[in-house]
């Protein structure tokens, strides 16, 4: 695929997964033996884990919306900036709801295999999100 053709597939793929929550579509932009590196987390191998990881967070997070501010492609590399919004509704981690929004600002690389993401990068400032639902408060 043309960079152009892996940027619209990074665009549908963080607008139908995370900002509709259709997980059960990830297989359309998800390799199955694709792997995830986000500091907090380690790494994810496979498409499962993924989904699962993505089940917490919108659970957490119900109306989790996030905002691509710049895209970048070269090659079978796309790189986006974004800005994540949601209402902490669920549990994330050990904290319960408090009903505080989130709001942050990250960086992911996503390589492109195909037509399907086969490997991502993500610098997802957790220490943002604890302070901002309120775990430091405790």
């Amino acid at each position: 695929m043309s960079p152009e053709e892996n940027k619209t597939l990074v665009s549908r793929f963080v607008e139908s997964i995370f900002n509709r929550g259709m997980l059960d579509r990830l297989s359309a932009f998800i390799a199955l033996n694709a792997v995830e590196h986000i500091a907090i987390l380690g790494e994810e191998t496979g498409i499962n884990g993924m989904k699962e990881e993505y089940a917490l967070l919108l659970l957490a997070f119900p109306n989790l919306h996030f905002t691509v501010e710049g895209m970048a492609a070269e090659g079978d590399m796309v790189a986006w900036r974004w800005t994540m919004r949601g209402t902490h509704e669920g549990m994330y981690r050990e904290y319960p709801a408090t009903k505080r929004e989130v709001i942050l600002k990250g960086v992911s690389l996503e390589r492109i295999a195909g037509d399907k993401i086969m490997e991502r990068w993500a610098n997802v400032p957790e220490c943002e999100i604890l302070r901002q639902i309120g775990a430091y408060d405790r």
